[in-house]
């Protein structure tokens, strides 16, 4: 079992540096309603998505640490278990390593990532990923640029694998004694794909706002984002495949400590899709009560 063994050499390699108490730990346990049960990004079957709705119980664990100056790795599992559509249900393993160096107030990393992923209990997808970034802080201001390249490997769906890379800036200006923030960011990508049909260029727009509110007593982190994403498919000759997609997004959580480790969240999660086919047109909503743990 690669998955298993990869992720024991990870702790024993973390172990083997520091102590236990070193170690980035976190957890997140979750119930979720999801309006449109959908698998329509990862299938390139137009009318393979299910609109109906199900419930979702939602667990993500991660680990990390520094294995020397400046170098961290790290391991992510995250699953997506459907009551009824058990075929929509994902399980991915998450293996990655950063190194940072910091000269004043910039910073210049390079950073590497594996992830796998398997749909209803089968290999589904592999990705790889290198990026690397640079970052500048001063004056409650943080600035990032960075570069992705990303490899897609599809088990089954071999028309999908491609190849894509993405430029982004990010911008973050924090206030209230940097218990607040305000940000936004934008990038651009180009997915060279196996099949020309699902070759794609993509722009993307976000903004958002991080702010402690009190109620009743209880003080809360409240976090709100707005996300535009266009996607122009400049090469599809299928009239059963889309060749333009927007997608508007809004997610909204509210969360409460509950201990020094322990949180409470309420999430939600608003898509809306136009596309040129009907079958690519939808909204979704999913709303989601999550306890997190952090270390």
């Amino acid at each position: 079992m690669p998955r298993r063994s990869g992720f024991c050499f990870l702790v024993l390699a973390v172990f083997s540096v520091g102590s236990a108490s070193a170690l980035e730990i976190n957890a997140s346990l979750g119930l979720a309603v999801d309006s449109a049960a959908s698998l329509e990004d990862l299938s390139p079957n137009a009318g393979s998505r299910n609109s109906d709705s199900d419930n979702v119980t939602m667990f993500e664990a991660g680990i990390a640490g520094e294995l020397s100056e400046g170098l961290t790795i790290s391991y992510d599992f995250s699953s997506e278990e459907f009551s009824d559509y058990s075929e929509n249900s994902t399980i991915s393993h998450g293996f990655g390593g950063l190194y940072e160096k910091e000269l004043g107030d910039w910073s210049f990393g390079l950073g590497g990532d594996y992830i796998s992923m398997a749909l209803d209990g089968t290999d589904y997808l592999d990705m790889t990923m290198f990026i690397p970034s640079v970052s500048y802080f001063r004056n409650k201001t943080y600035l990032m640029t960075s570069l992705i390249f990303q490899e897609k490997n599809f088990v089954d769906f071999n028309q999908l694998d491609a190849d894509m890379t993405q430029y982004s800036l990010l911008a973050f200006q924090f206030f209230n004694d940097y218990r607040s923030h305000f940000s936004i960011g934008y990038s651009t990508a180009k997915e060279d794909a196996d099949t020309p049909d699902y070759d794609f260029d993509e722009k993307k727009l976000a903004i958002g706002v991080t702010h402690p509110i009190a109620i009743g007593g209880w003080s809360y982190e409240t976090k709100l984002t707005y996300e535009k994403r266009s996607r122009d498919y400049p090469k599809v000759t299928n009239a059963e495949l889309k060749n333009d997609e927007d997608r508007d997004r809004v997610q909204f959580s509210l969360a409460t400590s509950l201990t020094n480790n322990l949180e409470l969240e309420l999430f939600y999660d608003f898509k809306d899709r136009k596309a040129n086919i009907a079958d690519a047109t939808y909204d979704s909503h999913v709303t989601a009560l999550r306890i997190n743990y952090r270390r």
